[in-house]
């Protein structure tokens, strides 16, 4: 019979580690206590030789039912503030994807690259779903299978060699559809006048700002109070908040832990007094209810509204062309900046991009911004 093997972990406790193996078959658990390993041990070596059977519905330790740990994963990562609310999400539609491909009884140890690529080949034929939604899949299942190390459960990743999709990038044309045009602009801003909801404030805020939908949506009128602060930055919750002393908007950000100062345009702060005239006393958010605060993506409750808007509104008698969504103001904004001849540093500077792939991809997408900039090309010959 094997023997458990004391281990100190990372964390000062002791733990019990014990491997078996008959005829091939090898299963690797922890435990807390060395009674707990061996009685363990003695029931997988009878389980191994086909003395008795594992529950059904169940894996014996050393093992796991992948839609157990999978909700084991989720429920650490949430105890431990160790990714985003939204990161959360995106794991639990992970998970009822591979529940709908694999079953809720599926053991890890039975999950082959097969398996995976299966499952891969299904998401893109049948559900049309694009390459990064499917990457993430794959960095989740591979998340869950490192994780089970920890848990005394030691299986390679089974899309380890599964070859990852890759996104096709955009052409101009599609980036420029991104882009909301002039007569487009003046007719969702004339038919947001119309709506009972702040949408036309919202929109215009979004169009003069550059930021995000959800970092305008969550917008606060002051500042947290240190704790809270702190505790909102490793949950990666929006803290921005109105500071006008300032010039503007300050610890704006949501897409990456850093945090900017977004400057107030004119209009802005017009907007910004007159919701301040009619908001309750003590009310926390600027645009939306209190009752969002603990919201994932706040912008969704203007999704509706704003989709409503785009099919009513009119060029000429013409409905508006698809495409258009709350994030085309950012798109815009920073287009514009750069056909204003804003400092390309300064208008990435105010939306928050990182990436110096970002850099250039505005100030290429108008022809004007190129065929003005080669006229100063010149040669002393």
């Amino acid at each position: 019979m094997a023997t458990p093997k004391k281990r100190i972990n990372k964390n000062g406790t002791i733990s019990w580690k014990i491997q078996v193996q008959v005829k091939g078959q090898r299963a690797t658990a922890s435990f807390d206590t060395h009674l707990d390993a061996v009685i363990w041990a003695d029931r997988q070596e009878k389980i191994f030789r086909g003395e008795i059977q594992p529950e059904v519905g169940t894996a014996g330790s050393g093992d796991m039912i992948f839609h157990q740990a999978a909700d084991k994963f989720i429920v650490e990562c949430r105890a431990t503030n160790a990714v985003s609310p939204s990161q959360i999400h995106n794991y639990a539609n992970s998970q009822l994807q591979f529940s709908r491909t694999f079953g809720i009884n599926k053991r890890m140890s039975e999950i082959t690259p097969q398996d995976v690529a299966a499952h891969v080949l299904k998401r893109m034929t049948e559900d049309q779903v694009g390459a990064p939604s499917i990457r993430n899949e794959l960095s989740f299942i591979r998340s869950i299978f490192t994780k089970a190390i920890e848990w005394g459960i030691d299986y390679p990743s089974p899309e380890l060699k599964i070859k990852r999709p890759r996104s096709t990038d955009k052409s101009k044309e599609e980036k420029l559809d991104h882009l909301i045009k002039l007569a487009e602009l003046k007719a969702l801003l004339h038919e947001a006048t119309k709506r009972s909801s702040n949408l036309y404030q919202y929109i215009t805020f979004l169009l003069y700002t550059g930021m995000r939908p959800s970092e305008a949506a969550m917008l606060l009128w002051e500042q947290l109070p240190t704790q809270q602060e702190k505790k909102s930055k490793r949950e990666y919750k929006h803290i921005g908040y109105v500071d006008l002393d300032r010039g503007g908007f300050s610890m704006v950000g949501t897409k990456t832990s850093d945090k900017r100062f977004v400057p107030a345009h004119p209009k802005v702060i017009k907007i910004i007094e007159e919701l301040r005239e009619t908001a309750p006393e003590g009310k926390k958010l600027v645009f939306l209810d209190d009752k969002h605060l603990n919201t994932t993506v706040a912008s969704k409750h203007y999704r509706r509204t704003f989709k409503t808007t785009c099919d009513n509104a009119r060029i000429n008698g013409e409905k508006l062309r698809g495409g258009i969504s709350l994030y085309s103001f950012r798109h815009t904004f920073r287009s514009t900046t750069a056909k204003c001849k804003i400092p390309t540093e300064v208008g990435e500077a105010i939306i928050g991009h990182n990436d110096k792939s970002f850099k250039f991809t505005y100030i290429h997408l108008e022809d004007d911004i190129l065929i003005e900039a080669i006229r100063l090309l010149q040669y002393d010959i």
